[in-house]
């Protein structure tokens, strides 16, 4: 490996305890302090911290995870889904871990009415501008990411269903804790029969209807149990 990262998974994740602890859910707040809290660490673990964010944040680029932000969000477009998994990071180690082992344990996680931190993707970037004066082009290359992303990605456990595009009656049985507490079944979407995923995109469909058959045995097992 022709260059180590600065920052282990572990460090990272004590900054956002740190940043949790010091700001609470103020994202204003959040954003300036791990700004200024990475300025002071130089410029080799600027580019670790950014790394290792883009690492988590690339993991969590799941459909089933996006269904399930599209109802604790209300909606949620293609930036949105950008902006949520940056603010679900933002929520720290253990609510990261459980939300990609079971996305229903967002109904769990304190909202302040908003689940969407933009800001927070960019925040190594900044830092590494406002400290070294050079401009932040390139300093985490996709290989690079990419180069890092096993290792510190290696003890998330995914839900069985998070790969899968979903309505939201498929999504209130993958994960039905949200979905009460959303009442998505009030939702005029619940029974329109239509989709807001792009279906002409191959990949996309061959999982929505692998999703389906998935999501149909669910459904028979938890009626089995009932």
């Amino acid at each position: 490996m022709s260059r180590e990262l600065k920052m282990t998974k572990e460090e990272f994740w004590h900054l956002i305890d740190e940043m949790r602890a010091a700001c609470g859910t103020d994202m204003a707040k959040e954003e300036h302090w791990i700004v200024e809290r990475l300025k002071t660490m130089g410029s080799e673990q600027i580019i670790g911290f950014q790394c290792i964010f883009l690492s988590y944040y690339d993991a969590a680029d799941k459909y089933g995870l996006w269904s399930a932000a599209s109802v604790v969000a209300g909606e949620c477009s293609d930036d949105g889904f950008m902006d949520f998994r940056s603010w679900l990071i933002a929520q720290g180690e253990k609510n990261y871990y459980d939300v990609l082992k079971d996305p229903d344990q967002l109904s769990h996680i304190k909202m302040d009415e908003y689940c969407f931190f933009e800001r927070m993707y960019s925040v190594g970037y900044r830092a590494y501008e406002q400290a070294t004066k050079k401009k932040p082009y390139d300093i985490c290359p996709d290989e690079m990411v990419k180069r890092y992303s096993a290792e510190v990605t290696k003890d998330i456990v995914y839900h069985p269903l998070i790969e899968y595009p979903m309505d939201l009656k498929e999504t209130s049985v993958a994960f039905p804790l949200i979905c009460r507490k959303h009442n998505v079944k009030e939702w005029p979407e619940y029974n329109s029969g239509r989709t807001s995923w792009n279906l002409n995109n191959p990949r996309i469909k061959e999982l929505w209807e692998q999703g389906k058959r998935e999501i149909k045995k669910q459904k028979n097992r938890n009626e089995s149990v009932r």
